[in-house]
């Protein structure tokens, strides 16, 4: 059976789920006589339902294996982060094979880990 659980901070005792919830509104099951007795508990809580965020994981939208190399292409001086790119997309005779995307990205990501929380800008050089 799921706990409720209390957020001090914000003076709630919070419900696991929509299931538990509805539960905890039929008189005499053991979800409403645990929610009666944490109310009796913690009299100036509120009940409420957990609101959990579903994390994304370094969601990025757009992010190509184009704009990767691009972007790799202008902070890249020494070439080495392209070398460890090119090897991690099977071009290399070391490595007949590719990485999957995900683990590309996630590496990308840890390589760069600032890309994304800056807009990205095009400057266009005129002459």
């Amino acid at each position: 059976m799921m706990r409720l659980s209390f957020n001090h901070k914000d003076k709630t005792i919070e419900m696991p789920t929509k299931k538990y919830e509805t539960a905890a509104s039929k008189y005499g099951t053991d979800e409403y006589i645990e929610v009666q007795n944490a109310r009796r508990d913690y009299p100036n809580y509120r009940v409420v339902r957990r609101n959990r965020k579903i994390k994304k994981n370094d969601t990025i939208k757009g992010l190509t294996y184009e704009v990767m190399e691009k972007y790799i292409k202008s902070h890249d001086k020494e070439n080495s982060i392209k070398n460890h790119y090119d090897f991690l997309r099977g071009r290399t005779e070391e490595m007949p094979y590719s990485a999957t995307y995900g683990e590309i990205k996630k590496w990308f990501l840890a390589t760069y880990p600032n890309y994304g929380k800056y807009p990205q800008t095009s400057t266009t050089i005129t002459q």
